[in-house]
């Protein structure tokens, strides 16, 4: 045979015998080449299509785009904050697994999460609120208190739709323009229920025990 041919089979079977011993360095070195990230990347698009069939929505498209970028890598956002959870702290350490700098385990606290990077997020107690969201850009997306990974998945895969279809700026006003509106109508909403709770309790058909407790549930309503 000729000596290139038997030089490449040479280097296949030592490639073999690297992976056999658990050494990929070739295999790495070539993953962080630009083109073989490409190709990867093509590949793995041409798959998603031929699995779920050429007409599939480009939302769901965004959604795969989304859970590339968004999960840590994005360094720099527009720091706009998403309100993701309320828990006691000493119930997020043990659902979480992570340590808080906070004295007091009884505070309850509040999860905030970067809108672009699900990685980077900010815990506060709930004493601090309000000074928070005073101070920094929050959204809540659609009221569903049970379910703050999907309304967090919807509504960032919404921004990146907007910033893909027009640009940053606009996905940005958008993104605050309904949370002021979802703001509104839960402001109409707490008034609504706050006049009722008021009829019940003039009427004694509640405790104060229970009024006092409802009423301050629905004014922590956000």
């Amino acid at each position: 045979m000729k000596e290139e041919v038997l030089k490449k089979i040479k280097d296949n079977y030592t490639t073999f015998k690297n992976f056999q011993q658990n050494n990929y360095q070739e295999l790495e070195e070539l993953e962080n080449e630009p083109l073989i990230k490409r190709y990867i990347y093509l590949m793995n698009l041409k798959q998603l299509i031929n699995n779920h069939g050429k007409n599939e929505k480009s939302i769901d498209y965004i959604k795969t785009i989304v859970n590339d970028y968004g999960n840590g890598f994005l360094d720099k956002t527009n720091n706009i904050w998403f309100w993701f959870l309320e828990l006691g702290a000493k119930n997020y350490e043990e659902k979480f697994r992570e340590q808080l700098d906070i004295l007091d385990k009884d505070s309850i606290i509040e999860v905030y999460l970067d809108l672009e990077n699900a990685k980077r997020k900010k815990i506060i107690i709930r004493e601090d609120q309000d000074s928070f969201e005073q101070n920094n850009k929050v959204i809540r997306g659609k009221r569903n208190i049970y379910d703050g990974e999907k309304r967090y998945d919807d509504v960032r895969s919404e921004f990146f739709s907007l910033c893909l279809n027009y640009n940053q700026e606009f996905a940005i006003q958008t993104i605050l323009k309904e949370e002021e509106n979802r703001a509104l109508e839960v402001i109409k909403e707490k008034e609504k229920d706050l006049a009722q709770l008021e009829e019940l309790f003039h009427l004694e058909a509640i405790s104060e025990e229970w009024y006092t407790h409802s009423k301050g549930r629905i004014l922590r309503r956000r």
